[in-house]
C-alpha cells in the first residue's frame, strides 16, 4: 500500500509540481505587496500629524553680510595661535574677530531672531541673534545704547547698536565690535563665512 501511494503522490507531484510553486510563488508576492501597502498607510497616517512648522525644509543656504560697513579687522579670529592679550596680561586665543569702522553702527549679518542682550564688565553689551542653519552670530563691545530687545526679529543690515569701548577685556582699543559666530554651539572662524575686502 506504502507503494501505491508513493506512486500516486509522486505522479501527483510530477504532473503539478510546476503548478504548486507558481501558486506559492504567487501568495508569497500578495502577501509582500499586501505588507508594503499596509505599512505605507500607516506610514502616511503618521505623516498627517505633522504641519510644516514641525518639519522645516529650506532650501535655501544662510547669506551672510558685514557687522559694519566699510570695516577694517584689527584683530582676527586665532583659534590655533596665543595672541597677548594686554589688558588681561596674558596669552590667549582669540575665538572672534576685533572690527572696526568709521562709521559706529553695527548690523546683523543674516536674518534672525535677537536670543539675548547683556552686559558684563568684560564683554561689554553685547546681542547674540539666532539664525538658521544652527547659525548664532554674537556682537560684544557695543554702547550703551543698544537698539533691538530679546525676541526681536531682525533681517541682514538691521542695526543692532553701535561700536563701542564697553569690552574690558580689549581695553586701550579704540571704539570697536568684537564679532564672534557659532555653528551649532561651536565657535567658528567668521572667515570662512563672511567676506572681508578690507584685512
Amino acid at each position: 500500500m506504502s507503494k501505491f501511494k508513493e506512486g500516486k503522490i509522486g505522479n501527483f507531484l510530477k504532473k503539478s509540481g510546476k503548478y504548486i510553486i507558481a501558486i506559492t510563488l504567487a501568495v508569497a508576492i500578495a502577501s509582500a505587496i499586501g505588507v508594503t501597502a499596509a505599512v505605507s498607510s500607516n506610514n502616511q497616517n503618521n505623516n498627517t500629524n505633522i504641519s510644516n512648522e514641525e518639519v522645516p525644509v529650506s532650501s535655501q543656504k544662510i547669506v551672510f553680510g558685514l557687522p559694519m560697513n566699510n570695516c577694517k579687522i584689527l584683530n582676527d579670529y586665532f583659534d590655533n595661535e596665543l595672541v597677548y592679550n594686554s589688558s588681561m596680561n596674558e596669552w590667549s586665543v582669540h575665538l572672534g574677530m576685533d572690527i572696526s569702522s568709521e562709521d559706529l553702527s553695527v548690523f546683523s549679518v543674516a536674518d534672525g531672531t535677537v536670543k539675548s542682550v547683556d552686559y558684563d564688565s568684560l564683554s561689554g553689551y553685547s546681542v547674540e541673534v539666532e539664525h538658521k542653519d544652527g547659525f548664532v552670530s554674537v556682537y560684544s563691545s557695543l554702547a550703551e545704547n543698544v537698539k533691538v530687545k530679546v525676541g526681536d526679529s531682525v533681517k541682514i543690515g538691521t542695526k543692532l547698536g553701535e561700536a563701542s569701548t564697553t569690552s574690558g577685556i580689549e581695553g586701550g582699543q579704540d571704539s570697536h565690535v568684537h564679532f564672534s559666530l557659532y555653528l551649532n554651539d561651536k565657535e567658528v572662524d567668521p572667515n570662512n563665512y563672511l567676506e572681508f575686502s578690507n584685512k
